[in-house]
Protein backbone atom coordinates (compact mmCIF):
# COMPACT_ATOMS: atom_id res chain seq x y z
CA UNK A 1 0.00 0.00 0.00
CA UNK A 2 2.68 2.66 0.88
CA UNK A 3 4.72 1.37 -2.10
CA UNK A 4 1.45 1.92 -4.54
CA UNK A 5 1.44 5.67 -2.81
CA UNK A 6 4.98 6.51 -2.92
CA UNK A 7 4.77 5.29 -6.63
CA UNK A 8 1.75 7.50 -7.17
CA UNK A 9 3.30 10.61 -5.53
CA UNK A 10 5.97 9.95 -8.17
CA UNK A 11 4.27 9.82 -11.24
CA UNK A 12 1.53 12.48 -10.23
CA UNK A 13 5.09 14.72 -9.04
CA UNK A 14 6.57 13.87 -12.51
CA UNK A 15 3.70 14.87 -14.77
CA UNK A 16 2.83 17.87 -13.08
CA UNK A 17 7.01 18.22 -13.40
CA UNK A 18 6.55 17.29 -17.60
CA UNK A 19 2.61 19.40 -17.85
CA UNK A 20 4.82 22.69 -16.42
CA UNK A 21 7.98 21.98 -18.37
CA UNK A 22 6.06 21.92 -21.80
CA UNK A 23 3.81 25.32 -20.82
CA UNK A 24 7.02 27.04 -19.92
CA UNK A 25 8.94 26.00 -22.99
CA UNK A 26 5.64 27.06 -25.22
CA UNK A 27 4.92 30.30 -23.07
CA UNK A 28 6.01 33.43 -24.51
CA UNK A 29 6.45 35.51 -21.45
CA UNK A 30 7.02 39.05 -22.39
CA UNK A 31 8.22 40.00 -18.91
CA UNK A 32 11.06 36.94 -19.50
CA UNK A 33 12.06 39.06 -22.84
CA UNK A 34 12.41 42.80 -20.60
CA UNK A 35 14.51 41.05 -18.01
CA UNK A 36 16.69 39.42 -20.18
CA UNK A 37 17.23 42.47 -22.47
CA UNK A 38 17.59 44.34 -19.26
CA UNK A 39 19.92 42.08 -17.99
CA UNK A 40 21.86 41.71 -21.26
CA UNK A 41 21.92 46.33 -21.14
CA UNK A 42 23.19 45.87 -17.58
CA UNK A 43 25.96 43.53 -18.60
CA UNK A 44 27.01 45.57 -22.09
CA UNK A 45 27.10 49.17 -20.16
CA UNK A 46 29.22 47.65 -17.13
CA UNK A 47 31.64 46.02 -19.53
CA UNK A 48 31.36 48.92 -22.35
CA UNK A 49 32.00 51.47 -19.45
CA UNK A 50 33.81 50.14 -16.60
CA UNK A 51 36.56 52.57 -17.19
CA UNK A 52 34.78 55.26 -16.55
CA UNK A 53 33.07 53.64 -13.66
CA UNK A 54 29.85 53.40 -14.91
CA UNK A 55 28.11 50.24 -13.98
CA UNK A 56 24.29 50.13 -16.40
CA UNK A 57 21.78 51.63 -17.92
CA UNK A 58 20.24 53.40 -15.01
CA UNK A 59 23.70 55.54 -14.30
CA UNK A 60 24.37 55.90 -18.47
CA UNK A 61 20.98 57.72 -17.99
CA UNK A 62 22.02 59.93 -15.03
CA UNK A 63 25.15 61.19 -16.88
CA UNK A 64 23.46 61.61 -20.58
CA UNK A 65 20.64 63.41 -18.97
CA UNK A 66 23.09 65.91 -16.67
CA UNK A 67 24.80 66.46 -19.70
CA UNK A 68 22.19 67.28 -21.68
CA UNK A 69 20.58 69.45 -19.12
CA UNK A 70 24.59 71.31 -18.75
CA UNK A 71 23.72 72.44 -15.19
CA UNK A 72 22.81 71.99 -12.13
CA UNK A 73 19.77 70.12 -11.66
CA UNK A 74 17.81 68.73 -8.17
CA UNK A 75 18.07 65.51 -7.12
CA UNK A 76 14.39 65.18 -7.39
CA UNK A 77 13.98 66.96 -10.88
CA UNK A 78 16.62 64.15 -12.32
CA UNK A 79 14.16 61.56 -10.47
CA UNK A 80 11.12 63.13 -12.47
CA UNK A 81 13.22 62.95 -15.73
CA UNK A 82 14.07 59.66 -15.06
CA UNK A 83 10.71 58.28 -13.71
CA UNK A 84 12.34 56.05 -10.61
CA UNK A 85 12.07 57.37 -6.77
CA UNK A 86 14.29 59.64 -4.92
CA UNK A 87 15.65 56.83 -3.09
CA UNK A 88 16.83 54.87 -6.34
CA UNK A 89 18.37 58.46 -7.63
CA UNK A 90 19.89 59.02 -4.28
CA UNK A 91 21.49 54.86 -4.59
CA UNK A 92 22.14 55.12 -8.40
CA UNK A 93 24.38 58.52 -7.95
CA UNK A 94 26.54 57.66 -4.92
CA UNK A 95 28.72 54.99 -7.02
CA UNK A 96 28.73 58.54 -9.74
CA UNK A 97 30.49 60.58 -7.02
CA UNK A 98 32.67 58.55 -5.63
CA UNK A 99 33.62 57.90 -8.99
CA UNK A 100 34.37 61.59 -9.72
CA UNK A 101 31.49 61.57 -12.64
CA UNK A 102 29.12 63.86 -11.29
CA UNK A 103 29.15 66.47 -8.24
CA UNK A 104 26.65 67.05 -5.64
CA UNK A 105 26.04 70.59 -3.95
CA UNK A 106 23.73 71.62 -1.51
CA UNK A 107 21.28 73.90 -2.98
CA UNK A 108 21.71 77.48 -2.12
CA UNK A 109 18.06 78.07 -1.92
CA UNK A 110 16.79 74.58 -0.11
CA UNK A 111 19.30 73.62 2.58
CA UNK A 112 17.53 70.11 2.42
CA UNK A 113 18.20 69.08 -1.16
CA UNK A 114 21.03 68.80 -3.41
CA UNK A 115 21.98 69.86 -6.74
CA UNK A 116 24.11 67.63 -9.68
CA UNK A 117 25.82 67.79 -12.07
CA UNK A 118 28.52 66.59 -14.65
CA UNK A 119 32.05 67.33 -12.95
CA UNK A 120 33.79 69.04 -15.48
CA UNK A 121 36.16 66.08 -15.87
CA UNK A 122 34.49 64.57 -17.27
CA UNK A 123 33.01 66.83 -20.27
CA UNK A 124 35.28 65.17 -22.77
CA UNK A 125 34.11 61.82 -22.05
CA UNK A 126 30.63 62.75 -22.96
CA UNK A 127 30.42 62.11 -26.53
CA UNK A 128 32.59 58.25 -25.91
CA UNK A 129 29.28 57.49 -23.48
CA UNK A 130 26.63 58.80 -25.62
CA UNK A 131 27.88 56.73 -28.43
CA UNK A 132 28.35 53.55 -26.45
CA UNK A 133 24.28 54.05 -25.57
CA UNK A 134 24.06 54.90 -29.26
CA UNK A 135 25.79 51.79 -29.99
CA UNK A 136 23.61 49.63 -28.25
CA UNK A 137 20.41 51.03 -29.27
CA UNK A 138 21.50 50.30 -33.06
CA UNK A 139 22.23 46.60 -31.90
CA UNK A 140 19.19 46.14 -30.61
CA UNK A 141 17.16 47.35 -33.26
CA UNK A 142 19.38 45.69 -35.84
CA UNK A 143 17.56 44.08 -38.85
CA UNK A 144 14.12 46.36 -37.56
CA UNK A 145 13.16 49.50 -40.37
CA UNK A 146 11.75 52.51 -39.33
CA UNK A 147 8.26 50.96 -39.29
CA UNK A 148 9.32 47.68 -37.46
CA UNK A 149 10.79 49.90 -34.71
CA UNK A 150 8.05 52.43 -34.31
CA UNK A 151 5.35 49.56 -33.34
CA UNK A 152 7.48 48.18 -31.14
CA UNK A 153 8.09 51.57 -29.38
CA UNK A 154 4.28 51.94 -29.47
CA UNK A 155 3.70 48.58 -28.29
CA UNK A 156 6.08 49.29 -25.37
CA UNK A 157 4.19 52.42 -24.62
CA UNK A 158 1.23 49.97 -24.20
CA UNK A 159 3.04 47.94 -21.82
CA UNK A 160 4.36 50.89 -19.58
CA UNK A 161 1.13 52.68 -19.42
CA UNK A 162 -0.83 49.02 -18.25
CA UNK A 163 1.94 48.35 -15.76
CA UNK A 164 1.56 51.79 -14.77
CA UNK A 165 -1.71 52.20 -14.29
CA UNK A 166 -2.30 48.69 -12.56
CA UNK A 167 0.49 49.74 -9.85
CA UNK A 168 -1.49 53.20 -9.55
CA UNK A 169 -4.76 51.38 -9.26
CA UNK A 170 -3.04 48.98 -6.54
CA UNK A 171 -1.63 51.77 -4.68
CA UNK A 172 -4.58 53.14 -4.08
CA UNK A 173 -7.04 50.37 -3.13
CA UNK A 174 -4.09 49.49 -0.62
CA UNK A 175 -4.86 53.41 0.44
CA UNK A 176 -8.49 52.86 0.55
Amino acid sequence: MVKNSIVRIIVDYTTKSIVYSILMKNSKSIGHKIALLNRYSQTYFSESLKEYGIHGGGQIRIVITLAKKNQPVSQDFLATMLEVDKASISRMIRPLIRNGLIERTQDPQDKRAYLVKIADSVQEKIPFIIEKATAWSKILTDGMNEEDYLHLYTYLEVLEKNAHSFLIGEALEKKN
